[in-house]
């Protein structure tokens, strides 16, 4: 019952969404490469017990909506993310690279 509830949370739950075009030391990528400096359609990198319990991985693709805008993203790597770091973490982060939102 608790794995349910678990899985659940991550399908059910508002993210908060950020970028960063390069990795934070407190997140370690155990999958995948993090991106370079070259354009590109959005990328993402996710945290990995997420990763799992949506059943995604390298290569496979999200879609988020944001405000209403379908966002659909490629993800670059996952990342053991330490938790305890005073800094904001966050299960998914984006590239910098521009969006190409569809309606």
């Amino acid at each position: 019952m608790g794995e349910d509830r678990e899985g659940a949370f991550y399908y059910t739950r508002e993210y908060a969404l950020t970028w960063w075009p390069s990795r934070r030391r407190a997140n370690v990528v155990t999958r995948g490469r993090w991106w370079g400096s070259e354009p590109g359609p959005p990328r993402i990198s996710v945290e990995e017990a997420m990763a799992k319990q949506l059943g995604v991985d390298v290569g496979g693709r999200l879609t988020f909506d944001l405000q209403g805008v379908s966002v659909e993203a490629e993800v670059a790597s996952l990342r053991k993310v330490d938790w305890q770091d005073a800094r904001t973490n966050f299960f998914v982060v984006f590239s910098p690279a521009r969006s190409t939102a569809r309606r």
